[in-house]
């Protein structure tokens, strides 16, 4: 559902189909939202919903396949960046990394590096999340990321840093820690590992935060990456997600992840 403060429309007209959209170009409001029974009528996206949606072909982009699967935003379709040079999490990963996560989601704060769309830390801030920390360094892609957010009528629990990684992450206020970490980075650039180790090297991280690399099967990281370690790793297909935390707390971590 929308935020409880922004408007609703409920219609039962055929300009609004059922939102299971086929078509990967899709940009109909529709395709931003599963339609669902609300007291009887099919609900649609409302006003925030539907100028986001404006903006994105407006500006270029496209609807694809990315949904946010569970929470309160639960259908919400997310736009992507035209051409296609984007790898996001696909629904089935995103759907098994949070049901392994769903005990550490509520209220958490959350850090997603090299965040695309968005789609990662949206789901996470849809499953109840506090916060979420947006860290992407393509400017066009950041624009895709701040109208999805908008979309989903979640701009005011979340913050947007355009930088390099690992680089920007000492521009990160100081103080400032994090309950979880997505890493997802560009498969072949050899750049997991390097993250980690800068992320170990921060004051990021407390005894309990739980850090989550997706990679290939083919380019496993170390199991040892400075101070964090690997505690278990989960297979889907071609790829893996390592689930890392803390050396000296590896052993609570490991319980709760």
């Amino acid at each position: 559902m929308l935020g409880s403060g922004s408007p609703r429309f409920q219609t039962g007209y055929s300009s609004y189909p059922d939102a299971r959209v086929q078509s990967r170009n899709d940009r109909s409001p529709s395709a931003f939202r599963f339609d669902r029974q609300v007291n009887g009528h099919l609900s649609c996206p409302g006003r925030p919903a539907l100028a986001a949606w404006s903006k994105a072909v407006q500006g270029g982009f496209s609807v694809g396949t990315i949904r946010v699967i569970g929470g309160e935003k639960r259908g919400f379709r997310l736009a992507v960046p035209s051409g296609g040079d984007l790898r996001p999490t696909s629904n089935r990963v995103r759907e098994a990394l949070f049901d392994i996560l769903s005990h550490k989601i509520p209220r958490a704060r959350v850090l997603d590096l090299f965040a695309g769309t968005g789609a990662i830390g949206i789901e996470a801030l849809s499953r109840g999340a506090g916060h979420c920390r947006f860290i992407e360094k393509s400017r066009a892609v950041l624009a895709t990321l701040k109208r999805n957010l908008e979309v989903c009528d979640l701009t005011s629990r979340a913050s947007i840093l355009q930088g390099e990684i690992p680089r920007a992450l000492s521009r990160l206020p100081e103080l400032e820690t994090f309950d979880l970490v997505f890493v997802d980075p560009p498969y072949g650039q050899n750049v997991g590992e390097r993250v980690l180790k800068a992320l170990g090297q921060t004051g990021l991280l407390h005894p309990r935060s739980v850090v989550v690399l997706e990679h290939r099967k083919t380019a496993p990281p170390l199991p040892r990456v400075g101070p964090l370690s690997l505690g278990r790793s989960a297979r889907y297909g071609d790829t893996i997600l390592s689930f890392f935390s803390l050396a000296e707390d590896r052993s609570r971590a490991e319980k709760e992840v």
